[in-house]
């Protein structure tokens, strides 16, 4: 078996509005695992997250946007 390179588990991240009076959540429990030697592809309509779960793992995020729960073990 493969060593696990990437776990991501129950990632929650969120964007906060007008002075944080309005919250979105951009990504709500996305979790994954990828072994080495694996390739993965984050697929989906325009708008549901895939940018901001990358930028969260890589923990480039935009003001305004956090991570707020979940576990990402690299």
């Amino acid at each position: 078996m493969a060593p696990v390179l990437l776990d991501v588990q129950d990632l929650q991240t969120e964007y906060r509005a007008f002075g944080g009076s309005q919250v979105i959540k951009a990504v709500d429990g996305v979790s994954f695992t990828l072994a080495a030697g694996q390739t993965i592809g984050l697929v989906g309509e325009s708008g549901c997250g895939k940018t901001t779960t990358c930028l969260s793992l890589m923990q480039l995020l935009p003001v305004g946007a956090r991570v707020t729960g979940g576990r990402v073990l690299l």
